[in-house]
């Protein structure tokens, strides 16, 4: 579903269970299990939650009830409720992670928009952004996988397309008829 080492966006409209998806699939990197049939790289997991800092703790309380988990040790799945601009504050953000004694095989950035001073729909914001998340990336050798929202049409990920030409892969995000979240690969390169 993602790439092992690079770059993921996944988008789509608010309130369709983009924040939910993830979360749930990083707890499973983090534990070891497959996912939904798919083998996964079990290893650290670093959530950064930019936006909903709140909710988050619930969404771990609800994971815990509905997945009994047997395992020696605290569960290798460290949350940073934290704001910052990741442009200026990512050097600082792989410091804090190397200072914990973490290699993460998944950071997660939740959501785009929460951590970008400038503008998402210019070329050299999206620039800078990019290559402050490919920074984490070649730091820890892992993926890297960014939550945003989908323009006004609901057609593509909003603002710059730098984004889209720069990431290894793309999901879309949506709600079905039945209210299901269904994700969708759009594109993955060496996939």
């Amino acid at each position: 579903i993602i790439p092992r080492t690079g770059l993921t966006v996944i988008w789509g409209p608010p309130k369709c269970g983009k924040s939910f998806w993830i979360f749930d699939l990083a707890m499973h990197v983090a534990l070891g299990w497959q996912y939904r049939d798919r083998r996964v790289q079990e290893g650290p997991v670093v959530y950064c939650a930019f936006e909903g800092q709140t909710g988050i703790q619930a969404r771990a309380e609800a994971f815990r009830q509905t997945h009994p988990i047997e395992r020696d040790g605290p569960v290798p799945f460290y949350l940073q409720p934290v704001t910052l601009d990741l442009v200026a504050d990512h050097k600082e953000l792989i410091a804090a992670i190397k200072r914990q004694s973490l290699s993460p095989v998944l950071v997660v950035l939740d959501t785009l928009n929460r951590s970008l001073k400038g503008s998402e729909n210019d070329s050299k914001d999206m620039a800078a952004y990019i290559a402050a998340a490919d920074a984490i990336r070649e730091a820890f050798k892992c993926t890297v996988a960014i939550i945003h929202h989908c323009g006004i049409d609901g057609t593509r990920p909003r603002g710059s397309t730098a984004l889209s030409g720069a990431v290894d892969a793309q999901l879309s995000v949506r709600r079905d008829a039945l209210d299901a979240i269904i994700v969708e690969v759009e594109f993955m390169k060496d996939g």
